[in-house]
């Protein structure tokens, strides 16, 4: 369950980050 949290905190972490660019992206691309 650890093992768990910790990857949905990374991924959640790394989504936060990135998002700016994943609109950007999925603006550029529709």
């Amino acid at each position: 369950v650890s093992t768990k949290m910790a990857k949905t905190i990374v991924l959640e972490a790394s989504v936060r980050t990135l998002h700016p660019l994943y609109k950007k992206y999925l603006t550029r691309t529709k």
